[in-house]
């Protein structure tokens, strides 16, 4: 028999695996130094043009408009700080204390609690410990601000069931206990999420606070109050992202001119301010804490809602990465009067009831058997609600359509699903009033249409 011959160490498999793994690792190093100043000047760039647009439309907000009581609505706990903390801190400051309504207990999210603790759950909730450590956080967070504990509301909604209850379900406990605690405050001035965020339960909250509002103020015959918006999830927004305290915070470029803007100016206390109540929501800081900085700006940011029959999303979402998920637009029209009209297997009787509304609803992708479409309509008038499945279009493949009866104003909220309804991934909330071109004011009692 023949020995095969040794080879020589530098030739061995061993040595040349790991010359190749040292290679890459020099190459990724080399890559990064002359990378990351590349996007540092990249987001400067960003960040000049997006001055430039935003300069033109957007105003100054004052806050003699915000009449008292101020009601600032919240999704998760560190929302109320990243979007409001500066206002929070002014008003205090100015001996008018708000009241904060922390919508769901933030019980979805734990992994930064769990990677941050021990690594291992071994109860069988393990979302239970973080949702009870973020809610004794953004206590703490308030307190920094300077808000007293009794303005702090928290209906103990849970975020892993909000959406189910609401939009799936039609829950009328979830509307009852919003519009009891709104009640309560009797609030002139409501800050609501943004209808064009990213997260999911930032647009249930909004689309489920814009259907209390409505129904509290057709329902009591009451002025309408002044109702702004603020915005936290959008792509890379804000631009650039990290702590940047000298910049503005200017709103995404494709809400520019689509909305009307308005900055509220901080001074240094009330940025200060701001930055330790973020800083007391120490479970979110390892994963979001790159996000929640960056609203430490100039600045804050807020809409003024303006409403049409149609809204926009975003393309290409995070949770809609899936083109047949993704939705790009929501719109409703009226049908003129007929006998009957039929979709999705039901007849429509024109002569009495509400007036019958076509929905559509136009995604990014075809339509897909996999996923399902639906649409929750909430009814302002008579505070009734109902789920209507989006069917496709015969002429389009990326339009579903649905009819729905319903009194103006109305709330619709389009959403995709799969897995027979256990997971919602991207929820665009419209709200119809009645007036599309008229503004929602708070000096003067606000005309609805029947």
């Amino acid at each position: 028999m023949f020995r095969q011959k040794k080879r020589p160490v530098f030739l061995s498999r061993r040595f040349v695996k790991k010359r190749v793994m040292v290679r890459r690792v020099l190459l990724l190093s080399v890559s990064g130094i002359f990378l990351v100043p590349v996007v540092h000047f990249a987001h400067r760039l960003a960040y000049k043009r997006a001055l430039q647009n935003c300069s033109s439309h957007i105003e100054p907000l004052s806050l003699h408009r915000l009449a008292d009581p101020v009601l600032i609505i919240a999704p998760h706990p560190d929302d109320e700080s990243a979007g409001c903390g500066g206002l929070i801190n002014l008003l205090v400051r100015k001996g008018r204390d708000p009241y904060v309504a922390i919508i769901t207990d933030g019980d979805a999210f734990y992994y930064a609690w769990k990677i941050r603790m021990d690594g291992l759950w071994l109860s069988k909730n393990p979302s239970l410990p973080s949702s009870q450590r973020r809610l004794v956080e953004v206590k703490e967070a308030l307190t920094a601000l300077g808000l007293p504990e009794s303005h702090i509301i928290l209906p103990g909604f849970r975020e892993r069931s909000i959406a189910q209850r609401w939009l799936v379900q039609c829950d009328k406990e979830v509307l009852s206990r919003t519009v009891t605690f709104l009640r309560q405050v009797s609030p002139k001035t409501i800050i609501v999420p943004s209808r064009y965020d990213d997260h999911p339960i930032h647009c249930v909250v909004s689309a489920l606070s814009w259907s209390a509002i409505l129904h509290m103020s057709r329902s009591h015959q009451a002025g309408f109050p002044v109702v702004l918006e603020y915005l936290i999830h959008y792509g890379n927004f804000p631009v650039p992202q990290g702590l940047k305290p000298d910049l503005w915070l200017l709103p995404p470029s494709p809400l520019v001119t689509s909305n009307h803007w308005l900055f509220l100016p901080l001074s240094e206390e009330a940025k200060q301010m701001k930055q330790s109540a973020i800083a007391c929501h120490k479970s979110q800081l390892l994963i979001s804490g790159r996000l929640l900085k960056s609203f430490v700006r100039i600045n804050e940011l807020y809409l003024d809602p303006i409403f049409s029959l149609s809204i926009h999303d975003r393309r290409g979402e995070p949770r809609s990465f899936i083109p047949a998920l993704d939705i790009v637009t929501v719109g409703v029209e009226p049908i003129g009067k007929r006998r009957r009209g039929k979709l999705t297997g039901e007849s429509f009787d024109l002569d009495d009831g509400p007036p019958l509304w076509r929905i559509r609803v136009r995604i990014r992708g075809i339509v897909a058997q996999s996923v399902d479409y639906f649409v929750h309509v909430f009814d302002c008038v008579w505070g009734k609600a109902g789920v209507y499945r989006l069917v496709r279009d015969r002429q389009d493949r990326r339009t579903l359509c649905a009819l729905a009866r319903s009194h103006l104003p109305m709330v619709i909220t389009a959403y995709t699903t799969m897995w027979k309804g256990r997971h919602l991934y991207d929820v665009v909330p419209l709200v119809v009033t009645g007036s599309e071109k008229e503004r929602f004011n708070g000096n003067r009692e606000y005309e609805m249409a029947h």
